[in-house]
């Protein structure tokens, strides 16, 4: 939606930013946490302070992790492929979209291994406090604004989710019209910001709540 606005983005980007920040992850992330999906992301931090605290084992750890990632990616390949089906992605009113979907994932796989590191680190920093904040929510309004705050941030300040690119770059290489590969995708971003996102996950959310709240 919000990059569907080229007008909106020439007279006020910060506006158009902010349209781009409030509509796609912050609804998605609501879903997922009202029907209980499963997302990679959220999981790098609920999962494993589940088995520091002696709730699973490794084993279970580990497949929660790994399923959920490729789950995620399989999750992404249908929607695109459905995109595909649709006739969509080739009509002129999805034209604006695709040409900008197209300019951002040129930018994403532009990245050196380190900047593409650090954003995944705070990107799902961001993503797992709304995670912990709307658990802390019992109702439906409040856990979608506690989700809101928190990832339209990161949206904003440009962070990289590593899921979110699992759709966003290959909706770019099979339907816009850059020339980004599936190897720069992979080698640039999604595995730079997937070892942010672990990171950001483990280290800064769960790692940080143990030292700081933990009663043993």
């Amino acid at each position: 939606v919000g990059l569907s606005v080229p007008g909106v983005a020439a007279a006020n980007p910060g506006l158009q930013k902010l349209l781009f920040s409030f509509f796609g992850l912050p609804f998605g992330l609501t879903l997922v946490c009202s029907i209980g999906g499963e997302l990679f992301t959220g999981n790098t931090s609920a999962v494993p302070a589940a088995y520091i605290k002696g709730k699973i084992n490794a084993k279970q750890m580990f497949k929660s992790l790994i399923v959920s990632y490729l789950g995620n990616i399989v999750g992404a390949m249908i929607f695109l492929a459905a995109l595909g089906a649709s006739g969509l992605m080739t009509s002129k009113s999805t034209a604006v979209g695709l040409a900008a979907v197209s300019a951002v994932a040129q930018v994403k796989t532009s990245m050196t291994f380190t900047q593409a590191l650090v954003r995944g680190i705070f990107c799902n920093w961001l993503v797992c406090m709304a995670v912990w904040l709307q658990a802390a929510s019992h109702d439906f309004i409040n856990k979608f604004f506690a989700i809101l705050v928190a990832n339209s941030t990161f949206i904003m300040i440009g962070f990289e989710h590593s899921i979110a690119n699992m759709f966003y770059i290959p909706l770019a290489i099979l339907f816009g019209t850059t020339d980004v590969t599936w190897g720069q995708f992979i080698n640039n971003n999604l595995i730079p910001v997937t070892i942010g996102n672990i990171i950001g996950g483990f280290a800064l959310t769960t790692g940080v709540f143990l030292l700081t709240h933990d009663k043993k």
